[in-house]
């Protein structure tokens, strides 16, 4: 339709208000018998032939101050223009509402994504706080058990420790007291196996009279009995007892001498075995003791060759004694 120009009429009674017409160019070309086209300054017709074409359009009174501008939109009239832009106004309102909800909605939507996000971290802080603090735990309570177990076994081991030693100490004791025992059996194996000494010719007597001492209450007073007994005898009475202690003296000597013979030699110290040799020389008239003391003096001056021949003596008594 090519380009519009409006007609606005300005009244005189309100001056805010105007009144448009509109037409076409086509229909003003029409109008003219003009070809249709864009209209320029210079294609502008006169006054008068305008006021013929657009008396259908305008009252004819208001004429004088009719203009010609370009259209801009579709006139209307005032009722309907105030109404539309009414409408327009709180199209625009709703529009503007709409958008700055939506850009509360927005903002609260960031709020609450940052808040969110704000929650999602301190619960991923406080979550790692917990497993650091549980891990925490889980070594102090793995370092505390292995702290327990390595006293548990110190414990142990100083517990097997004194057992140990106390055992030893047992078997030390049960040692020595198995070895007393072996040794008091042996000794009264000794003895029980050694010849008895006979009795004297005083014991004699006491033995065989048993009834002096009948009516005696103690010992001591049965020795003085018999005491008083014995002295009370002549030598003939005294004779019979003294003659058989005698008997069974010189039978009792063959008998230890034999007994003797058979007991196992005890090793001789290389010192017992010089004092021996030099007994041999000994005056008669010389007392033991003496003697003993120049000996032990001349083992003292003994060099280390003398004294060699002596140690090897002992070592040998040692020897046999060891294989019996």
């Amino acid at each position: 339709w090519g380009s519009c120009w409006c007609i606005h009429t300005k009244r005189k009674q309100d001056e805010d208000i105007y009144r448009s017409k509109m037409f076409s160019f086509k229909a003003l070309s029409l109008a003219m018998n003009a070809p249709t086209r864009t209209p320029t300054m210079s294609s502008f017709i006169s006054a008068p032939r305008m006021t013929q074409i657009m008396s259908p359009f305008v009252n004819e009174s208001s004429f004088g101050s009719r203009s010609i501008v370009p259209f801009r939109g579709f006139a209307t009239n005032n009722a309907a223009d105030n109404k539309q832009k009414d409408k327009d106004a709180k199209e625009k309102e709703k529009e503007k509402a709409k958008a700055a909800k939506e850009k509360e909605l927005k903002k609260q939507k960031e709020e609450k994504d940052k808040e969110a996000a704000k929650k999602k971290k301190e619960r991923e802080a406080e979550d790692k706080k917990k497993k650091d603090e549980s891990e925490k735990k889980k070594k102090e309570k793995e370092r505390e058990k292995k702290k327990q177990a390595e006293e548990k076994e110190r414990q142990k081991k100083i517990a097997d420790k004194e057992r140990a030693v106390k055992q030893k100490e047992r078997d030390a004791l049960n040692a020595a007291a198995q070895k007393k025992k072996d040794l008091r059996e042996k000794e009264k194996a000794e003895k029980a196996a050694r010849p008895k000494r006979p009795l004297s010719a005083y014991l004699l007597f006491t033995t065989q009279n048993p009834n002096l001492v009948k009516n005696a209450k103690s010992v001591a007073e049965r020795a003085k009995i018999f005491g008083q007994q014995w002295k009370t005898l002549s030598d003939a009475q005294k004779k019979p007892y003294v003659d058989e202690s005698e008997t069974k003296r010189i039978a009792y000597a063959d008998v230890f001498k034999q007994y003797k013979a058979s007991l196992p030699k005890k090793p001789q110290s290389a010192y017992n075995i010089f004092c021996a040799s030099e007994m041999l020389n000994r005056p008669k008239d010389t007392p033991v003791t003496e003697f003993m003391k120049t000996v032990g003096a001349r083992w003292k001056s003994l060099s280390g060759p003398e004294k060699k021949k002596f140690e090897t003596a002992s070592a040998a008594t040692k020897t046999s004694e060891k294989k019996e």
